[in-house]
């Protein structure tokens, strides 16, 4: 019974890792597309300009890049759903970062627990 339960329940955190990191890949997608769209100017500045550079070394930089753009800027240029579209990104990143972090402590609680627990 509990084997069950643990192979069930890893099926379904990684079932919903797989989905918010899809949702993460559309949602970067979609904000992308709405920046490049709506933003034409700041889009370039962020994403285009430097970008091999921005690649490889942007936990370095002062400068405006990606990362910093979506994690610690609160810029919208005056267009509240750019605001939305980054909140949409970070949720589901947290979300699959809570599946990670889910999938070894279901193993932890019915693998070992559970066993030692219906022993007794």
């Amino acid at each position: 019974m509990s084997e069950m339960a643990l192979w069930i329940g890893a099926a379904a955190i990684t079932a919903n890792f797989v989905v918010n990191l899809v949702r993460l890949t559309l949602a970067g997608r979609r904000f992308e597309l709405y920046l490049m769209e709506r933003h034409p100017r700041e889009y370039h500045q962020i994403y285009i300009e430097g970008w091999l550079r921005k690649a490889f070394v942007w936990p370095f930089m002062r400068e405006r890049n990606p990362v910093q753009f979506l994690t610690k800027s609160s810029e919208d240029f005056g267009d509240p759903r750019v605001g939305i579209l980054r909140a949409h990104i970070k949720q589901s990143f947290v979300l699959m970062v809570a599946s990670t972090a889910a999938i070894p402590l279901w193993f932890l609680i019915v693998g070992a627990l559970i066993p030692v627990l219906i022993q007794r």
